[in-house]
């Protein structure tokens, strides 16, 4: 059976943010067979038991440790060479918080003493930081039902078009396995129901891809050693660090980094990396995200 782990990197509830990050690694029993081990291998020899994290490879650069970055870079490279399937999608933070929807300008016309009526009388909120609450879920769950539906929906219909799933008679079930998400569990699990529902993931340029997955999921917190969500991990903070940093500033070994997890990038009718909303969000007019994710296309 395959399996998608999948992570994010960026937060998509502060305004300051600039890119919300979500990476996507589809393997077989085959290859996660040999996630492990080169994992494992890495671990051991460097004599650290703990799950690997992308906050680990930021500080290996930070403090110059070139061994340690060539030991992930030479585990990505023989995942390259088993094949292994990666796909990014991204969204761009800045330009969704500066987005003006019309829910949002209503609620805020109402009366703060309507807050106010709300909450019991021994809460010491007022009701304007009642308000403010009201608000701010209100735009997290636009962003959850928009963005972050579109981030799965896409990766639906990115792994779908590959050859192995083409070629099968309906749907396929497909494990996905998820680092904890900064969004309710429950509402997130419910969004790939929604998208296990298409029948068709919408491509580009007018065009649709047969739906052929049909994801199960389960959530796993940063704690667990769960091999293919510290890979996505990786992938994610390294592709985030990647497109916010000027390309001269980069060190030479993430550079090599992202190099390779570039190579394993899946060739779909969905780009990759994809951005999403981009035409809505004038994303890609953004000149130096896109002068970015051509320096990066051109590792």
């Amino acid at each position: 059976m395959w399996t998608i782990f999948s992570d994010e990197s960026g937060k998509s509830h502060e305004k300051s943010e600039n890119l919300y990050i979500r990476s996507w690694i589809l393997t077989d029993e085959a290859r996660l067979c040999l996630l492990n081990y080169y994992l494992n291998k890495f671990k051991k020899k460097n004599n650290d038991q703990k799950s690997l994290k992308w906050a680990d490879v930021k500080r290996y650069i930070e403090n110059g440790n070139s061994s340690l970055i060539k030991g992930i870079s030479k585990i990505f490279e023989d995942l390259v060479k088993h094949g292994q399937y990666i796909y990014v999608t991204v969204s761009c933070i800045n330009i969704f918080w500066n987005k003006t929807y019309s829910i949002i300008e209503e609620i805020r016309k109402i009366n703060n003493n309507i807050f106010s009526s709300a909450i019991n009388k021994n809460n010491n909120l007022t009701g304007s930081q009642f308000k403010e609450k009201v608000l701010n879920k209100v735009r997290t769950l636009i962003f959850l039902n928009n963005y972050e539906k579109t981030h799965i929906q896409n990766m639906a219909g990115a792994f779908s078009s590959l050859p192995t799933f083409i070629s099968s008679d309906g749907k396929q079930d497909v494990k996905l396995k998820v680092n904890s998400p900064q969004f309710l569990q429950v509402e997130w699990k419910n969004m790939v129901e929604e998208v296990n529902s298409m029948p068709n993931i919408p491509a580009v340029s007018g065009t649709s891809i047969s739906n052929k997955l049909n994801l199960n999921t389960n959530f796993f917190t940063n704690k667990e050693n769960i091999p293919g969500i510290e890979v996505a991990d990786i992938v994610a903070g390294s592709i985030k660090y990647f497109l916010e940093n000027d390309y001269n500033s980069i060190p030479l070994e993430l550079k090599n980094l992202v190099k390779i997890i570039k190579d394993s990038f899946i060739d779909s009718p969905i780009p990759c990396p994809n951005v999403i909303f981009h035409h809505e969000d004038d994303c890609l007019q953004n000149s130096t995200l896109m002068s970015r994710i051509t320096e990066l296309k051109n590792l």
